[in-house]
């Protein structure tokens, strides 16, 4: 396993950060596969359907939350203006108990999750606290499909709410390359994490900017072993 190593935080508050709102208002652009496009017409119309159902209830920003991406990333998922990737796919018809089959029926780019059940749980450890405690012996559960070698963090603090809420657990994907847009877990040697959302990649160069505060960034450059980046954040477990 690869895990980008990083150091030199510098946080600073800006008066006006609209770049930095989104997280994707930096990015280049890429093409969109037609496959995607119409994963993202399919999520949509699920979405209209079931979003406010009983059990369901959901806004965008609490989907978002679910799903461990920012508002505006969710926004344009259901748009078309961001590819969707099957790990996406599955944690949306989870959180829509919407029918994964019909879902990705037809769509090459999302074989893979054809022979896939979205509605057995296992059970993950829950290695750490936000504020750098070790945990041991609890676990919580996750849908299978998320990867195996998924771990939990504890929310012990305020500080991320309403996105994270003190005693929820951020799932973390350590495996997947984390990209503009995503929301990571930032660990300090063996100390403290922090959760902030990538805006920029440039060189060794990082931007990255608070998830729930408007107008702080941090910058940090990729070489430091003692800081490190510790996987992407694929969701909230209550």
């Amino acid at each position: 396993m690869t895990i980008k190593k990083m150091t030199t935080i510098k946080t600073t508050k800006a008066a006006k950060t609209p770049n930095l709102l989104t997280g994707v208002a930096s990015t280049p652009k890429r093409s969109i596969s037609s496959d995607s496009l119409e994963m993202s017409r399919r999520i949509t119309n699920v979405w209209r359907a079931n979003k406010n159902k009983s059990g369901i209830d959901l806004t965008q920003q609490k989907a978002a939350v679910h799903l461990g991406v920012t508002q505006p990333m969710f926004s344009q998922m259901l748009n078309g203006s961001v590819s969707i990737n099957p790990m996406m796919v599955l944690s949306v018809a989870s959180l829509l108990r919407c029918d994964l089959g019909a879902l990705v029926g037809g769509l090459k780019e999302y074989k893979i999750l054809h022979a896939v059940s979205p509605t057995t749980s296992i059970e993950i450890p829950v290695t750490l606290t936000l504020s750098g405690k070790p945990v041991s012996g609890k676990v919580t559960k996750i849908m299978t499909h998320t990867i195996s070698e998924a771990f939990a963090v504890e929310i012990d603090t305020d500080e991320y709410a309403p996105r994270y809420n003190n005693g929820e657990y951020a799932i973390i994907d350590p495996l997947t390359q984390w990209e503009v847009g995503n929301q990571v877990l930032i660990r300090f040697g063996k100390g403290a994490c922090l959760v902030r959302v990538v805006s920029s990649i440039n060189g060794s160069e990082v931007i990255t900017h608070h998830p729930t505060v408007v107008g702080v960034s941090t910058t940090i450059d990729l070489a430091d072993p003692t800081i490190t980046v510790r996987g992407v954040i694929r969701g909230v477990q209550f």
